[in-house]
């Protein structure tokens, strides 16, 4: 897991090789914005990524939605299920389920 900026994804490009071939495994990359990346921060992110050769999912930033929920001792995902982050968190968890654990 790394945060969405130039330095999390610096520290996460270079201590990659700490992952095993063969093993699973999925990259995520949390509150991805503008701001801390630049423009079209998914796109360069994902980009960056494509020889590490492991799936991705990229989690936007709502830090306004998340602060919410927290305070209200609710996951984003029943705050607010339609916010780009609650989207990307039910993509995580289905891509756990379905890829790695069999679906169960």
């Amino acid at each position: 897991m790394s945060s969405a900026s130039v330095l999390g994804i610096r520290r996460l490009l270079e201590h990659i090789d700490l992952y095993t071939p063969g093993e699973e495994g999925v990259i995520v990359v949390n509150q991805v914005r503008s701001s801390s990346v630049g423009h079209d921060p998914s796109g360069q992110i994902s980009r960056l990524l494509v020889p590490v050769r492991l799936p991705s999912i990229l989690i936007r930033d709502d830090a306004a939605k998340c602060d919410a929920a927290l305070l209200r001792g609710e996951s984003i995902v029943q705050r607010a299920p339609k916010s780009a982050a609650s989207k990307d968190i039910v993509r995580l968890w289905e891509f756990v389920r379905d890829e790695m654990i069999g679906g169960r």
